[in-house]
């Protein structure tokens, strides 16, 4: 399974503004049979994946030098 995420940056000395966008696709992960629930013993289902879909993110930082 592979997730596709992009985002870009601008910095100059003081500000730095950074914009993205991750699971570009909306993929699903892998669903998990019966069978496997009982393989992983303490690992939650879901570990490893982004269960959450598609997202979308802004940052904005100020260096105080």
């Amino acid at each position: 399974w592979a997730e596709h995420s992009a985002s870009i940056r601008y910095q100059n000395n003081v500000w730095t503004l950074r914009a993205g966008i991750t699971n570009i696709f909306d993929k699903n992960p892998p669903l998990v049979d019966g069978s496997e629930v009982f393989s992983v013993s303490n690992v939650p289902i879901g570990n490893g994946y982004s269960l959450d879909g598609r997202q979308y993110f802004f940052m904005v930082s100020k260096s105080f030098k």
